[in-house]
Order: C-alpha cells, then sequence, then structure tokens
C-alpha cells in the first residue's frame, strides 16, 4: 500500500498560524532538535517584535491530512555586495542557540519534499540561511549528504557548543575538576558573606516577579556593558519586549527561568535559562558590575548547576563556547550553518563573494593584531550605525 502523498502549504500570515499552534509545539516535542528557541511561542514572539521589512514564509508539510513537518521561515531582501538578495531564513536563528527545521517523523523523506518544493520555486530567493543546526541533526546531514543531487551549491561553517551532563552528584563533579577548583569557588562565597551578606539563590517564580526581576536584569546588562565598547541589546526595547512576552508565556509552561544571586537581598548577578526535559539551556548572563571583585557570575553558575540534579535538571546546556566556560564542562558538539545557493547567475556570484569573504576572514582570524584592529573597526561601526538610528527617530 502506497504511502499518502505530500502536500506543502505555504504561511505567510500570522493569524493563520495561531490554528497550528498545539501542532506546531508537538511536533518540536517529536523532533530531534528539541530546543525552547523552536517552539511556537519562541519563533512568533520573536516575529512580532523582529519582522522588520521581512515576509513570513512558513511551509507547512501535510501528509494524508495530517501536519508531519514546519519550516519556520522568513524571506528577507538586503543588499550585499551592490546587488539585492533575498534570504530564507529561520525566523528567530540570528538570536537563538539551536535551531532547525521541525521534523517529526520521516524526517529524510520530507526533506526531500521539501527541497523539491523550494526548487520548483527557486526564482522567488536567492539563497536559503540555515543557522545553528545541530551536526548531528537530519537537516545538517541531510545537506551534507545529498545536495549534489540537486543544483545547488553550499558553504558550511561550524561552531563548537559546550555542555555538562550531570550523571552524578555536583559534589562528585567538583572532586573531578579538582580540589583546587572547589577551593576557589568556596573562597569566593566566603568573601561574599563576609563583606555584604548571606547569599541565596532564588527563582522568579510568579508573573510579578518575573517582571520585576526581567526589569533588574535588564538594567544591570545595560549598566555591566556600558563599561564597554559594545551597547547592551537591552538598549532597544524590542528586545525587552521579546524577553518579557516570550518570557512570561513560557513561564506557565515551565519552560523558561530566571535565577538572581543575592546576598542579603541585593541583586549580584542574574541568569536567564530554558528547560525542556530535563536538560537547561543557559541564555543570558549578566551581573552588577559594582560588585565585579567577588565573581558573582561564577557563583550564581556554581550555585545553579550545583541545584540542577535536586531540579531534576541533568544537563546544562551552554549553547555557545568560550574558555572561561570549562570549569563547568565535560562534553562538546557541533553546530553548523548552512547556506544554500541555486545554480543561477545571482546566486553563483553571491556564493563566489561569500566565499571569498569567508576565506578572507579567516586568514585574519590568524592574525591577532590584524584581527583586533578589524573587531575594534566593527564594533565602533555598530555604535555609530545604532547612534545615528537612535537620532533619526
Amino acid at each position: 500500500m502506497n504511502e499518502p502523498s505530500f502536500m506543502i502549504e505555504k504561511i505567510n500570515n500570522i493569524n493563520s498560524l495561531e490554528t497550528i499552534k498545539d501542532i506546531w509545539d508537538s511536533l518540536v516535542e517529536e523532533s530531534e532538535t528539541k530546543t525552547i528557541e523552536l517552539t511556537y511561542e519562541w519563533q512568533i514572539t520573536f516575529w512580532k517584535q523582529f519582522n522588520q521589512d521581512a515576509e513570513l514564509s512558513v511551509l507547512v508539510i501535510h501528509q494524508g491530512g495530517s501536519i508531519v513537518a514546519i519550516s519556520p521561515l522568513k524571506l528577507t531582501t538586503k543588499r550585499m555586495f551592490g546587488s539585492k538578495v533575498r534570504t530564507l531564513e529561520i525566523i528567530g536563528a540570528r538570536t537563538s542557540n539551536y535551531q532547525d527545521l521541525i521534523i517529526g517523523k520521516n524526517s529524510a523523506e520530507v526533506m526531500e519534499h521539501l527541497l523539491d518544493y523550494l526548487l520548483k520555486n527557486e526564482t522567488s530567493w536567492d539563497r536559503l540561511s540555515l543557522r545553528n543546526i545541530p551536526e548531528t541533526a537530519t537537516t545538517a546531514c541531510f545537506f551534507q549528504e545529498n545536495l549534489k543531487k540537486y543544483p545547488l551549491r553550499k558553504i558550511t561553517q561550524t561552531d563548537q557548543c559546550a555542555y555538562l551532563t550531570l550523571d552524578q552528584s555536583w559534589e562528585e563533579h567538583l572532586k573531578n575538576l579538582g580540589k583546587h577548583r572547589k577551593h576557589v569557588m568556596k573562597n569566593k562565597v566566603t568573601r561574599i558573606e563576609k563583606e555584604i551578606g548571606k547569599i541565596r539563590l532564588r527563582n522568579s517564580v510568579t508573573d510579578d516577579q518575573m517582571v520585576s526581576d526581567l526589569q533588574e536584569f535588564y538594567n544591570s546588562h545595560r549598566k555591566r556593558w556600558a563599561q564597554t565598547n559594545t551597547p547592551s541589546i537591552f538598549l532597544d526595547s524590542k528586545y525587552c519586549n521579546f524577553y518579557s512576552e516570550a518570557g512570561l508565556s513560557l513561564l506557565h509552561a515551565g519552560q523558561f527561568g530566571l535565577s538572581v544571586l543575592e546576598a542579603d537581598h541585593i541583586p549580584l548577578a542574574h541568569l536567564i535559562y530554558f528547560t525542556f526535559k530535563q536538560s537547561a539551556l543557559l541564555q543570558l548572563i549578566t551581573y552588577d558590575p559594582d560588585y565585579y571583585k567577588y565573581s558573582p557570575s561564577l557563583v550564581l553558575i556554581d550555585q545553579f548547576i550545583d541545584k540542577a540534579p535536586a531540579n531534576n535538571i541533568n544537563e546544562i546546556d551552554w549553547g555557545t563556547y568560550y574558555s572561561w566556560k570549562e570549569p563547568w564542562v565535560n562534553h562538546l558538539k557541533n553546530k553548523v550553518h548552512l547556506i544554500v545557493f541555486p545554480k543561477r547567475f545571482l546566486p553563483s556570484a553571491n556564493y563566489i563573494s561569500t566565499r571569498l569573504y569567508l576565506a578572507l576572514r579567516s586568514r585574519i582570524k590568524k592574525h591577532p593584531h590584524i584581527l583586533s584592529i578589524t573587531e575594534n573597526f566593527l564594533r565602533r561601526a555598530r555604535i555609530f550605525k545604532w547612534f545615528s538610528s537612535r537620532e533619526s527617530e
């Protein structure tokens, strides 16, 4: 007996998506990439705040009358190397740790039909950008292994992510890290309690408390980044609105958390995280720079992980990798950024330009002095652009 055929529906009206909200989230539960950042609440809240001039382009894949997959895409048009480039990309990918296409069962077969659909409509887009896809996900593997069969070109970049699995107690994990590490963290806590007051780690549990703690988080983040050459993202009210709306929605589902490290009721550091099943994804952390000498962020992380097993969390995922995170890491994994181009003139020219740009950037990274000058220039350019946009409002 033949399997029911696939049918792909394109939705570009946000109101039409409301009717598939429950199906959307149930598919995330079935998918390989299980993350809060793929839920309906996260993606649609992001769209409401940051859609700018993009066009909603969500592809809903039906089979036998049932929805079996969702590609939460948008189409953005930007100038690149002197020409307009239309990019299909996942709605919330640029501010998320992990993204993917939301595919339940028959993932490889769904990918084939999805790619056939995109090729039939290839004149409506110039490149497909899939950022932050777990390396082992079917989406990443499909593009890596099967693209030669299609008239497409691809560029692949890889980033490392760090995570900690707690298949033992935190005390046992500390023993494995060594006595020095344990001694250093104990001294940090002792110093805070001696000079400020008794510490405690608490979580936001009610709507009012979440609103108040988020406002403290935004203020602390702005204050902390004001001391650098990079302005806080929370100077932009859209980011505040996004985390407030998504946070309150996900809080009710038990999937959003905000932990506050306090000493004598004085907030020293804040951590935003997501929980899915028994995994916690650490999203953003900040601290009050007035208390910098006490390393409040490090103490908060230690306290959070210490309490993780009691909160039924057995994996702490950072979503990224930086060397300072190593004391809390015992595993690494990769995620990939895929850029796919149809073999037409404009996409092909863009493909070549992008290749040259990435090669140049790779060479610059090998020379710290040049890299430092380049990063400083780009940082100042971003600040100038941000202030110019504020003045024009």
